[in-house]
């Protein structure tokens, strides 16, 4: 499986991802992409909304799941038609260093999560790797952590050799 920036996305990133994800959860798949991560969480959820600003993205999203449970939305992370308080897990894996206003982005996640719900973040190593976005525009853990400072880490962890993964846990209320 590849990422936008290159290199394969493996067990131990997909492992993290779904071990932190109860059986019929409402998830939101911020920054989708091309749904390489909604199609894997799709099965485990009761609904999935694969969100992204790139119409081709989407797309080609549109084409390859074909999941009844996948709701498909061409929107900006800061601007979601998603319902107040309905999404149980937010995914933001290889996205939020992408995306333009972070803070209107956290306000509209924190909108949108019920209380207590999850942020499940993966991401690149904020250094040099043989692949992946430039160094430049990668977010270390702590810049996740300051850019969520009401929610609470529940685990910080390296998922691979060139990747992280990040759990917070939203505000009760």
């Amino acid at each position: 499986m590849n990422s936008m920036h290159g290199g394969a996305v493996g067990s131990t990133i997909v492992n993290f991802i779904k071990g932190n994800i109860n059986a019929g959860s409402v998830i939101a798949d911020i920054g989708c992409g091309t749904g390489r991560f909604t199609s894997l969480v799709a099965p485990i959820a009761s609904l999935v909304y694969c969100v992204d600003s790139n119409e081709d993205a989407i797309s080609e999203a549109r084409r390859s799941i074909k999941s009844s449970n996948v709701v498909f939305l061409n929107e900006n992370a800061d601007s979601l038609s998603i319902p107040d308080h309905s999404i149980d897990v937010v995914l933001l894996a290889f996205s939020f260093h992408d995306m333009a206003n972070r803070e209107a982005v956290v306000n509209e996640i924190k909108r949108v999560i019920k209380p207590g719900g999850k942020v499940i973040i993966v991401d690149w190593v904020k250094e040099r790797t043989p692949m992946g976005p430039p160094v430049d525009i990668r977010l270390s853990e702590e810049d996740y952590i300051k850019a969520f400072k009401e929610f609470k880490p529940l685990q910080v962890s390296k998922v691979s050799q060139y990747h992280y993964g990040i759990v917070l846990k939203a505000p009760e209320a």
